[in-house]
């Protein structure tokens, strides 16, 4: 499947090992193709694609650090939304969703609250995938700290 996958590339190296041809575009430096925010658009995404890249399925991974998302309207492709931060934007997360085909959650509750409205959404708890770096240039003093419970 060609997987074209915007904002945040989370899961694109385990998606790639599933044989998978993945592609992941937006304002994030962790990027195949970088886009300037000024003129993030889905045209601007379009145009910037390989040619011989033709997506199955588009995969839009939100993060807490950027908000950067086009309007997806337009596409006539399979729209998936990866909310990450839904128990904190819950809102906008919404209002954004409603262009999508199906919505995960990294939050169990945020994906029921997501039914009740109406969306086809699923559980999918976020782990760390390795070669992202969630904290740019940091060295942090413990590798791995859990706040909470399971």
């Amino acid at each position: 499947m060609n997987i074209l996958q915007l904002e945040y590339p989370l899961y694109y190296k385990e998606l790639i090992a599933l044989g998978h041809r993945v592609i992941s575009c937006g304002t994030d430096p962790g990027c195949d193709i970088w886009i300037d925010p000024v003129v993030y658009s889905y045209e601007t995404i379009r145009s910037r694609l390989p040619a011989d890249f033709i997506p199955d399925v588009i995969l839009v991974c939100e993060s807490l650090m950027k908000r950067r998302f086009p309007d997806l309207t337009d596409s006539k492709l399979p729209l998936v939304f990866y909310s990450i931060d839904g128990h904190m934007h819950f809102d906008w997360h919404v209002r954004y969703g409603r262009q999508f085909d199906l919505i995960i959650s990294s939050q169990q509750d945020i994906a029921e609250k997501f039914k009740q409205l109406g969306n086809d959404a699923h559980w999918l708890p976020w782990s760390y995938t390795a070669g992202i770096k969630p904290f740019y240039g940091e060295r942090r003093p413990i590798d791995i700290g859990i706040v909470g419970s399971f």
